[in-house]
């Protein structure tokens, strides 16, 4: 059964999106055409639409938002366990049979570098079913191939094929974290 949380969370997904406002703001002035309502909201559909497709402005303000990088190189030697969170994967069709990469693919390039370069030990992957058709496809076992094909053994992987969304991600994380590698650092 689906949960609330994860219905509202998919849900907020697509209405906190800036496209959403976008299409609001056009719809709206649209729905009160020749007003000066209408008008305003087509300006501000406007200037939402150059904000938001401006690529140096939308990295501008990412990047104010992420902290100060910190380079493979410096960090030590460790046993640590390295969480990979899902949402890299896409799910276009039930006959999925190996991963079709969105966005945060870099998580997974990311992880698979700190365990070659000896920062890290295991590897946690993240993801159950972030989809609301493809229930039984999660994203740990579309991954968990990938991972043993770039030289990470079984024995050193977790996966979490529970998890939907990122705060899933951290609840289940945690759990097998506990249950699998309690006096491990985490990365």
């Amino acid at each position: 059964m689906l949960s609330v949380f994860f219905i509202a969370s998919k849900l907020l997904n697509y209405l906190l999106s800036p496209f959403a406002w976008i299409l609001i703001a056009f719809l709206m002035g649209w729905i009160w055409r020749n007003t000066s309502k209408s008008r305003n909201m087509v300006r501000a559909g406007m200037i939402l639409l150059l904000v938001f497709s401006n690529p140096f402005l939308s990295n501008l303000a990412m990047h104010i938002w992420e902290p100060e990088q910190v380079k493979v190189s410096d960090l030590p030697q460790s046993d640590a366990t390295v969480v990979v969170l899902g949402g890299m994967v896409r799910y276009y069709n039930s006959e999925v049979s190996r991963p079709a990469y969105g966005a945060g693919v870099d998580r997974l390039m990311q992880a698979l570098t700190l365990y070659h370069q000896g920062k890290a030990e295991r590897v946690l992957i993240c993801g159950g079913s972030g989809s609301m058709v493809y229930k039984d496809r999660t994203e740990a076992d579309l991954l968990h191939q990938v991972i043993l094909d770039a030289g990470v053994p079984d024995s050193l992987l977790l996966l979490d094929k529970l998890s939907r969304n990122t705060h899933e991600n951290a609840i289940e994380a945690a759990k097998l974290i506990r249950s699998e590698a309690p006096d491990k650092p985490v990365i």
